[in-house]
């Protein structure tokens, strides 16, 4: 099967002089979207099964097999593996978070009585039908780099009745979050909005379920004045941002708690961010909710 990339290192070169025991495809996308990556690569592979792997996953031995496994077991099936973090001794709380959030994540998933839904649905390390994919028209590219595609992908997998399967020792353990920090994580929030938004468009049931619902009527009176000061003032509230995201660093080396919070709030202000730049108004956020 071939393996989809999109290289600004060597790792194309090595690959051309890379003696692989099976056959290997390597091709090179001038693009940054992941989702035109895997569709790329899927179209060209010649096999019944399609195995995805973001770049920055190690695979461990028994990943191949596994997936093979349990399409035997439970055919028609999209089949996904773990892939936690990988830090290296990482104890900042916001590494802390992103890796008890992923290990919560597999663990609730590989639960007997797990009922999965969309946003189980993981690309990362995934696998399923050729002939399934390919009917379902793959990744919706217009998702770009701001993500949720693949949360959308498995909402069109459920409705066509196709069972989401975590196969626990199909393992690879997830590299990028040794270099992943904390203005990512706030950028990421913002993008995060647009692609709730695209979901929201093309699976209008969903509305009512997305974050976006939580800035149409705050329930708090502090997050009431902060939606209002987003939409009339954002510059001033951006700058209120920007310096409370310098203390974070500085509540970190005290070791004091309290930035955590501090950072949950960041991060849902910049959601917001992204939600006055995609619908712009209150009154459109009514109407993206109310909509159905």
């Amino acid at each position: 099967m071939p393996q989809q990339l999109s290289c600004i290192d060597d790792t194309l070169a090595m690959l051309q002089d890379y003696k692989a025991p099976f056959k290997l495809q390597a091709i090179e996308v001038n693009c940054r979207s992941a989702s035109i990556a895997r569709n790329t690569g899927a179209a060209i592979a010649t096999g019944q099964l399609l195995l995805f792997l973001d770049d920055d996953i190690e695979a461990l031995p028994p990943l191949v097999e596994s997936h093979a496994r349990v399409h035997r077991e439970r055919p028609g099936s999209a089949v996904m593996g773990p892939y936690p973090p990988k830090l290296q001794g990482g104890t900042r709380f916001f590494d802390v978070e992103v890796r008890s959030w992923w290990e919560d994540k597999f663990y609730q998933m590989s639960r007997p009585d797990h009922r999965f839904t969309y946003q189980d649905l993981l690309s990362g390390n995934l696998s399923l039908d050729a002939e399934l994919f390919a009917r379902l028209d793959g990744f919706d590219s217009a998702f770009g780099n701001c993500g949720g595609e693949d949360y959308e992908f498995g909402r069109r997998l459920l409705k066509a009745d196709i069972s989401l399967v975590l196969a626990d020792d199909a393992v690879g353990y997830h590299y990028e979050h040794e270099t992943n920090n904390l203005d990512r994580s706030f950028g990421r929030c913002r993008q995060e909005e647009r692609s709730d938004v695209l979901i929201g468009r093309r699976h209008p049931e969903l509305r009512p379920m997305l974050h976006i619902k939580d800035y149409e009527t705050p329930y708090f009176l502090v997050d009431k004045i902060l939606v209002a000061m987003a939409f009339f003032w954002p510059a001033v509230v951006d700058g209120l941002a920007v310096s409370a995201r310098k203390s974070l660093d500085l509540l970190e080396s005290l070791r004091m708690r309290e930035g955590g919070g501090c950072g949950l709030s960041l991060r849902g202000y910049w959601y917001l961010r992204g939600v006055i730049d995609e619908l712009k108004s209150r009154s459109a956020i009514s109407s993206f909710i109310l909509f159905l």
